[in-house]
């Protein structure tokens, strides 16, 4: 008898921008909507459906990992703080090895590879080993979905101006972990970071000194290291170490730091901002920013102050200093966030209408 296998397939295109988010940029406020898309490579304004931006394919996608990957996420995921070191910062790392060893079982078994089994070969004959990658690619969407679902109910509020939710505890740090999430997930993060470890490639003989340490914490957290193996992909660490596949594992661990450091550590204040004039606010690929950060210096930012549009009239700002800011914002204020979001943008902006790219001085 022939037994089909059974497929699961992961989900392909993976948002990094929330498309329920982006809904308040098309006319009918809905996630069907389009959206005008201004993609900087090309220089060219478009109309999208939401499907159609702020994603890529398999973006979550958790690759399995070099034992000098495994190292990078174990170092990029060290804290000093003892309540998010906690939170088991490894976490993600153990379940995707997890997955993996269920695979490696699978696969045995399924090639026959041991004797009186035959029921587990049937049993296992049924699904495709195929589908452990696909898991792989899917593990990471669902957890954003989650994510994703912990904002929806802040956003009706925000998008109206309101934000007495914010005076209830439980609401603020709800709200802090989904716009964590939102800062740290995006394609213009994981760029950056990747940028920001590259010297560590240039510098892999002082990585070598932390093969001890690394193989102390994985082999702590029951993560399988081989310190040898780790040695020799040293050799070529060029071919051995992408700072693509290592991102994914590194954001839940990333999003509690930031959560813990602006919810508990310190006491935000939340500030409306509204569009009272013929200007709307944008958005981009990069939805969350601080406007202290500025992207063509090489200095450090001064001050860390959120800033995330949330509809072409409203947006809310998150300071730390009890700074005033007037909520109803002219013409030229609001074209002064617009500039900071354009100037932090990965590859996209966004807006409910064609023309706020030429007010903001995007096209002429």
């Amino acid at each position: 008898m022939i037994v089909e296998e059974k497929k699961f397939k992961a989900t392909i295109r993976q948002h990094y921008v929330y498309r329920k988010y982006l809904s308040s940029w098309t006319p009918e406020k809905k996630t069907t909507g389009m959206i005008q898309c201004y993609r900087k490579e090309e220089k060219k304004i478009f109309p999208s459906s939401l499907m159609g931006v702020g994603q890529s394919r398999y973006f979550y996608e958790f690759h399995i990992l070099t034992e000098i990957e495994k190292m990078m996420v174990c170092l990029m995921t060290q804290t000093k703080n003892k309540t998010v070191k906690e939170t088991n910062p490894l976490h993600t790392l153990k379940e995707i090895t997890d997955i993996e060893k269920i695979q490696k079982i699978h696969e045995f078994y399924k090639n026959g590879g041991a004797s009186n089994t035959g029921v587990l070969s049937s049993l296992f004959s049924e699904y495709d080993a195929d589908i452990y990658t696909e898991l792989r690619r899917e593990v990471g969407e669902k957890m954003q979905g989650l994510y994703e679902s912990s904002g929806l109910p802040f956003l009706k509020p925000l998008t109206e101006g309101d934000i007495e939710f914010l005076k209830n505890k439980k609401n603020v740090m709800d709200f802090v972990t989904y716009l964590a999430m939102q800062y740290i997930r995006t394609a213009y993060m994981r760029d950056r970071q990747n940028k920001l470890f590259l010297p560590m490639i240039k510098e892999h003989e002082q990585f070598l000194r932390f093969i001890p340490f690394c193989n102390e914490e994985l082999k702590a957290a029951n993560i399988p290291f081989n310190s040898e193996k780790a040695q020799e992909e040293m050799k070529d660490i060029d071919k051995n170490l992408n700072f693509e596949k290592v991102h994914p594992y590194t954001l839940m661990s990333h999003v509690t730091e930031l959560t813990y450091g602006i919810a508990i550590l310190h006491k935000p204040v939340f500030h409306i901002l509204e569009s009272v004039e013929n200007v709307n606010f944008i958005t981009s690929d990069q939805p969350v920013i601080n406007i202290h950060f500025d992207p063509f210096s090489k200095d450090e930012p001064s001050d860390v102050v959120f800033y995330y549009p949330l509809s072409p009239k409203y947006a809310v700002i998150i300071d730390f200093n009890n700074n005033n800011y007037e909520r109803k914002c002219s013409a030229e204020q609001v074209i002064m966030y617009n500039q900071k979001i354009i100037n932090l943008s990965f590859s996209q902006i966004y807006s409910i209408h064609a023309e706020d790219f030429r007010i903001n001085g995007i096209v002429g």
